[in-house]
């Protein structure tokens, strides 16, 4: 039994890396008469560092390789190179959740102005993620209705599919469900849990979100819920809305976790209730904004001794202005409270002011910051930045210098030169990166970067 799923390892090793191109061949079927795109690009530095990717575009369609690892006496080591496929209908490499997928996976997670509560339920090429575990996404019905499956760091394989349906003018519905399998991971010598944190075995998970959009308003509600086939079932409720008018807003977000509530890839959460609030003005010259936020460790906002929680509390103002011809000065101020509480009690507060400074005219960029913190000290950031706008060379130049705290100032100073002809570009960049300044001569070479890029692209003929 064991040779045979050990042959069968070795023949999918060998399949693999043609899926994406038969993936590619078959959303090719619906487009006719358009040429296709080929880019190919490489790098190199001196730490023994190289990378190389290729893309073979078309249409709404994308194919493309890439790796990044060291080269080694003994060869190349590094993760497998990444394979990806992208089209309307169908995806392939590594993905990740958007939308209510991303919510499902962390619900307390997100502030009220966040981004995730706008996004269409889906499935997206993620090239942070490890190559080992591609995805799988077919969208028969794009933007309406998908089937996924996805490799997760557990180790678990969720599948899955999602649908969103368009009501009406400003109302939406979104759902998915899911399926995932996972081994149990026991609480070991931990025998305060009074379950694993990972029961192991199927799971069903499924969420629905309902949207409404009108002039200036939108509010949003979200429910989800997690059936383990080893351990109770647990569910998570959440709130949303925001409201934008004249240069005015608001935004606010409730939400409540279960104890038994499990990610669709099987993991534990640990209970809680949050609270986040903001609002603000935002114009073309100035910008004002406060926010709060409270999250306690437990199903509801009553206080309880022996809870942890956290509380947030920042204020933001942003103003910009000409100061002269062709120069464009921002400044920045920032203002911070974070408490927090553990499980005995004990309260720790930490403060943090900012205020920076950033002008930019033509192809130069300078910007200081300084940072209060309590505790902490003082940190002291200079940037500066010189990118030349022709087409070719192109010299750029950035440098920055870190105080942070009582430590040695840190110094970065990186020089570049970009080389264009026709359809393929050559570029160089060399210098420090986070040197100790006041250190020896010799610790200078640890931080002495050089490195060097290649790519070009053509057309194939249709």
């Amino acid at each position: 039994m064991w040779q045979k799923r050990r042959e069968r390892a070795r023949v999918w090793t060998c399949v693999r890396p043609l899926f994406p191109a038969l993936l590619f061949l078959l959303s090719l079927v619906p487009v006719h008469g358009e040429s296709a795109m080929v880019s190919m690009d490489s790098s190199a530095d001196l730490e023994g560092t190289i990378g190389f990717g290729w893309a073979l575009s078309h249409g709404d369609i994308r194919v493309f390789c890439a790796w990044e690892g060291r080269a080694t006496t003994a060869g190349r080591a590094g993760p497998d190179p990444t394979l990806a496929v992208s089209s309307p209908w169908l995806v392939y490499g590594p993905v990740a959740g958007e939308g209510l997928l991303r919510e499902a996976s962390n619900p307390l997670g997100f502030s009220a102005g966040s981004d995730v509560f706008a996004e269409r339920t889906g499935v997206r090429l993620d090239g942070s993620l490890p190559a080992g575990r591609p995805g799988f996404l077919c969208t028969p019905l794009p933007g309406a209705l998908g089937f996924y499956s996805m490799s997760c760091a557990n180790g678990a394989r969720v599948r899955g599919c999602f649908a969103s349906i368009q009501a009406c003018a400003g109302f939406r519905v979104e759902g998915f469900l899911s399926l995932s399998k996972s081994e149990s991971e026991g609480s070991g010598d931990e025998w305060f849990l009074s379950t694993p944190m990972e029961p192991g075995g199927a799971m069903t998970s499924g969420g629905v979100r309902l949207g409404v959009d009108l002039r200036g308003l939108s509010l949003g509600a979200t429910v989800g819920g997690s059936f383990p086939e080893k351990a109770p079932s647990g569910s998570f409720q959440l709130l949303h809305g925001s409201w934008h008018e004249n240069g005015l807003f608001a935004e606010a977000l409730v939400g409540r976790i279960e104890a038994a509530y499990r990610r669709p890839d099987g993991q534990d959460f640990t209970a809680g209730s949050a609270f986040s609030g903001s609002a603000g003005l935002e114009g073309a010259v100035s910008s004002a904004k406060v926010s709060y936020a409270v999250c306690i460790d437990q199903p509801g906002f009553a206080p309880r001794p022996f809870v942890p929680s956290s509380e947030v509390m920042e204020l933001v103002l942003q103003h910009s202005f000409a100061a002269v011809a062709g120069l464009d000065v921002v400044c920045r101020a920032e203002a911070e409270k974070r408490i927090g509480r553990d499980c005995m009690g004990a309260q720790q507060e930490t403060r943090r002011w900012s205020a920076s400074l950033r002008g930019k005219t033509g192809s130069l960029d300078a910007a200081a910051s300084v940072d209060l913190n309590e505790p902490g000290g003082i940190d002291v950031s200079l940037t500066g930045a010189f990118q030349e706008t022709r087409r070719s060379p192109r010299f750029s130049l950035e440098s920055r210098l870190e105080q942070l705290g009582p430590r040695r100032p840190f110094l970065t100073v990186l020089a570049g030169l970009e080389l264009e002809w026709k359809d393929a570009w050559l570029s160089f960049e060399s210098g420090l990166e986070g040197w100790a300044v006041s250190t020896t001569s010799a610790d200078i070479m640890r931080h002495f970067r050089l490195s060097v890029s290649w790519s070009t692209r053509c057309a194939l003929g249709k």
